[in-house]
């Protein structure tokens, strides 16, 4: 982070490694603004990929020198967002499964017991 080179370089491997078009063409972007001679957050405020709260911290981060924990702090922030996301998409899930689970065995349940029940039947 000490130089733009290294951000540059740390985008272009971001770049490289995405599967989605859409951000893999933002970041291309992004980094010909650096190239051209744009602040890191102007760069990235041209851009539609980031909150405004993401963005206003970069300029803070770059107005005070203080990038490198901002961004540290930013990831921080993200890594909260996406367990708070993951556990509320598991707690929507759940009583899906606890359907799912209950129908299974209520079809064991009756294809172990309707034969049964059908030989009491004859019994009679």
């Amino acid at each position: 982070m000490k130089s733009k080179n290294k951000f540059q370089d740390a985008l272009s491997y971001a770049k490289n490694t995405t599967n989605n078009i859409f951000i893999e063409e933002q970041i291309g972007l992004i980094i010909q603004d650096l190239n051209d001679g744009k602040s890191i957050s102007e760069a990235f405020t041209n851009r539609n990929l980031f909150d405004e709260i993401t963005l206003r911290m970069l300029i803070v981060g770059e107005n005070t020198n203080r990038l490198e924990y901002i961004l540290e702090d930013l990831q921080n922030i993200n890594k909260k967002q996406l367990t708070k996301h993951n556990e509320d998409f598991i707690a929507f899930l759940t009583p899906f499964f606890v359907v799912v689970v209950a129908g299974i065995i209520l079809w064991l349940v009756l294809a172990i017991m309707t034969p049964i029940w059908e030989l009491g039947s004859f019994i009679k």
